[in-house]
């Protein structure tokens, strides 16, 4: 991740806190989300955002009860908070001992106090996003290409030359580049879309648009099957090879779709 990027990542978590931070001051505090669905992020990505605004509004909360008491000992400090009772004992922490308790809860409470100080709000370190090797989109962007131009062009051959014999109408020729754009949108629509969890849209997502992405890779393989066969291409190259075509831009779509989902959870 270069420079440029970790500031505009930066940038947008700054903002996302402040949106949060208005919402709460509205009375109506924004939940994960809204808050990743409002900058075009993950539910995770808000409540990581929320999470950072809250953590910093404790820090201030504890400096600023030190402050306020700079003649009070650590353990009366923590009284005061309510993390240690009239005893000097931890809250919550069972002991048959209690000098030796109240000690020790002293002792834990002067470290805990002794560890407030003013900081700034907690920022995730942008260099520690994992991020995809450089040129990762290049590659699944070629594939996708490659493969859809490979399979248009050998749907339009196939008609051009083998079902038209060379005389084939324009309306003819470009309806044939309509199955491997079809198989690719319908791959697109089944991935790229967030569907509601239920088992209607389920069905719709892989039924419905499922089965217009396995017609179109259907009439798209035999298209390019029988353009290989009519070249003379033996049998196992004829069956195979459209495979590797449709394959390449079936894979090449989803890398783009993992590329995104990466960018967004960054």
């Amino acid at each position: 991740m270069t420079h440029s990027e970790r500031k505009k990542f930066s940038a947008e978590r700054e903002e996302a806190r402040e949106s949060y931070r208005a919402s709460v001051a509205a009375g109506e505090p924004l939940s994960g989300a809204k808050l990743g669905a409002e900058f075009g992020r993950s539910e995770r990505w808000g409540r990581d955002r929320i999470k950072e605004v809250k953590t910093e509004e404790d820090r201030r909360t504890q400096f600023a009860l030190a402050s306020r008491n700079p003649g009070l000992s650590a353990t009366a400090l923590l009284m005061e908070r309510g993390e240690i009772d009239a005893n000097g004992n931890l809250k919550g922490v069972a002991t048959n001992d209690t000098a030796a308790s109240g000690a020790s809860g002293r002792t834990e409470a002067a470290s805990d106090l002794a560890a407030v100080k003013p900081e700034p709000a907690a920022e995730v370190d942008d260099r520690q996003v994992p991020a995809q090797p450089r040129g990762a989109a290049a590659v699944a962007w070629l594939a996708l290409v490659l493969g859809i131009g490979a399979s248009v062009a050998a749907n339009v051959l196939h008609t051009w030359t083998v079902l038209a014999d060379g005389s084939g109408s324009l309306p003819q020729v470009l309806g044939s580049a309509f199955w491997p754009v079809a198989l690719v949108v319908s791959i697109e629509t089944m991935a790229r879309v967030r569907w509601p969890a239920s088992i209607g849209y389920s069905l719709i997502r892989f039924g419905a648009v499922g089965a217009v992405a396995l017609v179109a890779a259907v009439v798209s393989y035999r298209h390019m099957s029988g353009l290989l066969a009519y070249w003379g291409e033996d049998p196992i190259s004829a069956t195979l090879g459209p495979i590797a075509v449709d394959g390449l831009v079936t894979v090449g779509a989803l890398a783009l779709l993992a590329i995104h989902k990466a960018r967004k959870e960054a």
